[in-house]
């Protein structure tokens, strides 16, 4: 990986914690609504993949389906086991992980990955600590 490269992953990965920020800071808004903002947040993130993959993808379609499901079922109970959503954040930042091969290139840009992560981590943390 070219230096350049690392910096751009580096800066999206930034960019990404700063955009959960933003939204820790909008659904305080809500106080009484705020789970609600983090479990949809985590359904849509399996979404994009998914809708990705439809687009470019099809034969990944059964697994990003599989995510979308999962991840899914987990903010539907993380509503009633906040502490849930914390991992279920966390588990999608692996998840991001876990298929690095096609979540650039064709299916999304190469940065998204490292923005997806950084923003998944962040909000798995900030709702770690939440809970405590």
């Amino acid at each position: 990986m070219s230096l350049e490269s690392l910096v751009i992953q580096a800066l999206a990965a930034l960019a990404g914690i700063g955009l959960a920020l933003i939204l820790v800071a909008a659904a305080r808004l809500w106080v009484e609504r705020e789970l609600w903002v983090y479990a949809i947040g985590l359904l849509v993130a399996a979404l994009v993949y998914a809708a990705a993959a439809a687009l470019h993808a099809p034969d990944l379609l059964p697994r990003e389906w599989l995510g979308v499901a999962f991840f899914g079922a987990v903010a539907f109970v993380g509503l009633y086991r906040p502490s849930l959503l914390s991992i279920g954040w966390a588990l999608h930042a692996a998840w991001d992980l876990a298929f690095p091969a096609h979540r650039s290139g064709a299916l999304l840009p190469a940065w998204y990955p490292a923005l997806c992560i950084g923003f998944d981590l962040a909000l798995a943390t900030y709702l770690w600590r939440k809970r405590a």
